[in-house]
């Protein structure tokens, strides 16, 4: 998910957790993500893992979203306790490397 707070420009990736979207205008108002990597651009090496258990983005703040569907069942019956990392955070360097 990338995002814009006046100044920053950020990219988050994680397993989303939760939404909110307004009653009466059923628009979005925010997403809740776990497992949380946040890089923010401008700032080279600044990739992080975030230590909090959920992270809340405003959908004022989003400015794309590119999401990847996991079928928890598999895992499930497979016996995994956790989604392998390959398979819910695509590392942050990968996605943005220079052409």
């Amino acid at each position: 998910m990338l995002t814009a707070t006046g100044e920053f420009t950020c990219l988050y990736s994680g397993i989303r957790n939760n939404y909110h979207f307004r009653s009466k205008s059923m628009e979005l108002e925010y997403l809740v993500l776990t497992k949380v990597k946040r890089r923010d651009f401008g700032r080279p090496g600044s990739t992080v893992m975030l230590s909090s258990n959920f992270i809340v983005i405003p959908a004022k703040e989003i400015l794309n979203i590119s999401i990847a569907y996991v079928n928890m069942d598999d895992y499930l019956q497979s016996g995994l306790e956790q989604i392998p990392d390959s398979h819910h955070i695509t590392p942050v360097e990968e996605t943005l490397a220079p052409a």
